[in-house]
């Protein structure tokens, strides 16, 4: 939405986090690059194209 990127929760029993704040059911909640996303149990993190990619050549040179 205007360049942002938003999530929502459609009423799950478990809960989706953003940042560590719950999102309530029918709330949208803003998301940033490099965000901390959480569905229930499962940790996500959120990240825009380009960031992802530097962030994936950073983790294969160290394993390198």
């Amino acid at each position: 939405e205007a360049g942002a990127w938003l999530v929502g929760d459609a009423g799950s029993k478990n809960g989706t986090y953003v940042d560590g704040t719950r999102v309530t059911s029918g709330a949208l909640l803003p998301v940033r690059d490099g965000g901390s996303l959480r569905f229930g149990d499962v940790p996500a993190k959120f990240w825009l194209p380009k960031s992802f990619c530097v962030d994936l050549r950073r983790r294969m040179k160290s394993k390198g």
